[in-house]
């Protein structure tokens, strides 16, 4: 495991180092008196696409930095390449990579963009998710000021404190790597490991809740238009941190062929409450499991 972990830092590093060397290289090259100019595509190439935004709050909040050029606000449909770095002040943005996996990002984030499956948080905190990803894709890595967080099938969130990086599990499982110390953080649990190698702390955590609004709000969009309910409310408990339950067979089998209409974009429970007023059904939410009834 360290000396994967090994190969994939010095790749990163190399390919950052080669990177500022064009870029200082870009000017000129001199031919005997002659000096000619090189344009800095011709040495690091093309930047590939990697992801693309799909929601924005507050866009004169966030941007986006691409090589070479001065931050401009960040839309959402935008497409984000390799090399880009989005700063979010006093705003939020989340992003979908092209070949799954989804990102939000809290406020006062900056992170970069290294490739279509790799990310480096500089400040601030994300939350990944990896639904949609192909089975083929290299898993999301992630690089902090310890090490590197790599995922195995999860929803989790990190950030950046002084002096050390939090991270917190929802869903599946994570590992931190620490020099040649493997952290594994499990599914309700939150650790603290300082940057200087000293004690970590472990916690267990609640799956909803405040720790979670941050990120909550910035929901991927659900095409209601179209949709039944018992996908909606999979979904919903799932992106929410809930366990879903519904309270008899006839209940389930009316989500299943609850047709939904319209469209609705509003923060989660209050998008709930407005979903389940057009159906026949009934919801209540206790001790984190969404229950679901018919009158």
């Amino acid at each position: 495991m360290y000396s994967e972990w090994n190969r994939v830092t010095t790749r990163r590093l190399t390919r950052r180092r080669l990177t500022r060397l064009a870029l200082a290289a870009s000017f000129f090259v001199v031919i005997g008196s002659l000096a000619v100019f090189i344009r800095p595509e011709l040495f690091v190439g093309e930047a590939d696409p990697v992801a693309r935004v799909q929601r924005v709050d507050d866009e004169r909040q966030v941007a986006v930095t691409r090589r070479g050029s001065s931050p401009m606000p960040l839309l959402a449909g935008t497409t984000l390449l390799a090399g880009n770095s989005i700063t979010t002040g006093d705003g939020q943005a989340s992003f979908d990579f092209i070949d799954g996996g989804s990102v939000r990002l809290a406020t006062q984030t900056e992170i970069e963009l290294l490739s279509d499956s790799e990310v480096e948080l500089i400040r601030g905190a994300l939350y990944f998710d990896s639904i949609n990803m192909t089975p083929d894709v290299e898993r999301f890595l992630l690089y902090t000021s310890v090490g590197l967080v790599r995922h195995v099938g999860t929803q989790f969130a990190a950030r950046q404190a002084q002096g050390a990086v939090e991270v917190s599990v929802r869903e599946g499982e994570i590992a931190v790597h620490r020099g040649r110390e493997q952290i594994v953080v499990a599914t309700g649990e939150r650790v603290q490991v300082p940057v200087d190698g000293g004690r970590i702390e472990r916690q267990t955590i609640p799956l909803i809740g405040e720790h979670w609004h941050w990120a909550d709000r910035m929901l991927p969009v659900f095409e209601i238009d179209g949709a039944n309910l018992f996908d909606y409310l999979n979904w919903m408990a799932r992106e929410t941190g809930h366990r879903l339950v519904f309270e008899t067979e006839q209940a389930e089998q009316a989500a299943r062929t609850t047709i939904l209409h319209g469209s609705i974009d509003m923060e989660p429970l209050p998008m709930l409450s407005a979903v389940m007023a057009t159906t026949d059904l009934e919801y209540r939410i206790l001790e984190g499991t969404l229950y679901i009834s018919l009158p």
